[in-house]
């Protein structure tokens, strides 16, 4: 369970993000895997959300960010980042090192990683090739 104090005002914001998107309690406790019972729970404040009702509500557009902290996502870099293509470059790039039995380096796995997405995000698909060429250069 996520924990969360009422002073938070994550009930009102939550409310709030529902009719934003322009969903009713029940279409949206079908979209998050809840029942209408549990949707209309969280948003008294009588139950708590869980990690992954926050993650299907972030699915279903919400603003978790804004939910939990009152800031809106799009001031945040995680908002707009391609986590698919990410977790993909991340996949090849452990692949490649373990058909080599090459270990990177936390930090050195992040910086190539971080390479490879501004290669491929134009595209939005890792390109084995390229990953190959450019691991063999760094790595």
């Amino acid at each position: 369970m996520v924990e969360l104090s009422s002073s938070w005002g994550f009930e009102r914001r939550l409310r709030e993000e529902r009719r934003r998107v322009g969903l009713t309690q029940a279409e949206l406790a079908a979209q998050t895997g809840v029942s209408t019972a549990t949707q209309v729970a969280y948003e008294q404040g009588a139950r708590k959300p869980s990690l992954d009702y926050l993650v299907a509500l972030q699915a279903a557009q919400g603003d978790v960010w804004y939910m939990m902290f009152g800031v809106r996502a799009e001031r945040h870099a995680a908002a707009v980042l391609d986590w698919e293509l990410y977790s993909d470059i991340q996949v090849a790039v452990v692949a490649w090192c373990d058909r080599r039995e090459i270990e990177l380096p936390q930090r050195r796995l992040i910086d190539v990683s971080r390479l490879l997405y501004d290669q491929f995000i134009s595209e939005g698909v890792v390109q084995p090739d390229a990953v190959e060429r450019i691991l063999k250069l760094v790595a």
